[in-house]
Formats: C-alpha cells, sequence, structure tokens
C-alpha cells in the first residue's frame, strides 16, 4: 500500500492510502490518476514528482543515466536524440560528450520549460515540445541519429 499524494502548493500533503500497480493504476477501483502529461509537477532541485507524489525522476539514477550517455555517444561527435527531458540528468551527461547535434523531445507543459532554459546556454541543443507519437516529421528533419536515448515517464506498451 502506498500513500496517494496531491501535490499543493509547491508541497505534497497526504489524502489517503492506496495501493497502486506498477504504472500507478490504483488496485482498489478507485478513480485513476491524471494522466501524467495533464498533470501538474513538482519540482525540487533534486526531484521531480507527478501530482500524487510519485517520483519521475531521482538524483540515484544519475549513474545509470552517465553510462546510458557514454553509449549512445560513443566517443564520437555523435548526433543524439533523448526521448524525455524530466530533469536533465542524461542530458547534461550527453553534453559532456559533445555531440555535433542533441536533440530533446519533451511533452510535459512544465517541463519543457526546464528543457528550454537547459538548452538556452547550448547552441547544439535543439528542444521539440511534442509527444514523441506525434514528432515523427520533426524528428524526420533532425536525423539520422547516432544515438537514441527514450526514458518516458508512465507509458505502457499500449502507448505504442
Amino acid at each position: 500500500t502506498m500513500k496517494r499524494l496531491r501535490a499543493s502548493e509547491g508541497s505534497l500533503a497526504e489524502e489517503k492510502h492506496v495501493a497502486f500497480d506498477p504504472f500507478h493504476r490504483p488496485l482498489d477501483g478507485s478513480e485513476p490518476l491524471t494522466p501524467y502529461l495533464q498533470q501538474p509537477v513538482v519540482i525540487k532541485p533534486d526531484v521531480l514528482f507527478d501530482d500524487a507524489g510519485f517520483a519521475v525522476m531521482m538524483p540515484w539514477e544519475t549513474p545509470l543515466m552517465e553510462a546510458h550517455a557514454e553509449f549512445i555517444c560513443r566517443g564520437r561527435e555523435a548526433t543524439v536524440l533523448n526521448i524525455g527531458f524530466g530533469m536533465g540528468i542524461v542530458d547534461s551527461a550527453i553534453q559532456r560528450h559533445g555531440p555535433r547535434r542533441h536533440v530533446i523531445v519533451e511533452a510535459h507543459p512544465q517541463v519543457i520549460e526546464r528543457a528550454r532554459l537547459f538548452a538556452s546556454t547550448r547552441p547544439n541543443i535543439e528542444v521539440i515540445f511534442s509527444r514523441w507519437q506525434d514528432a515523427s516529421a520533426a524528428l524526420a528533419a533532425c536525423g539520422p541519429f547516432d544515438g537514441i536515448f527514450w526514458d518516458t515517464y508512465e507509458e505502457t506498451v499500449e502507448d505504442f
């Protein structure tokens, strides 16, 4: 059982106890959570929460993101694509590898602002505000890509 939380003016406040499946669907038959892209998020310096209080991204993911960035950049001046900015952990790691071109696709209206700020001082980054499923024309114009990193939140196989 997990505590069902709601974001409230930048802080998290407890509502009730509810058990969730791995995709954050309540097991007690209560109303499902609002889809992530329609929720406000709580952005802290070291963690990103959805409206229900589930962590979207946390600092423990940094070593994994750094390893992914090293793999997709493969020690060359690559053109890379990242689907899902989150806290920008993998994007920071990608930038340390000096990519020729770095494209970020982000669909959350609050998170996109962080991605744009991140890109504002890095001329090799292009940010696309879209769900990845809807960005094929824009991505075709940006590619081909030497490496692709995909880490979206709360998507299942049905989204493909």
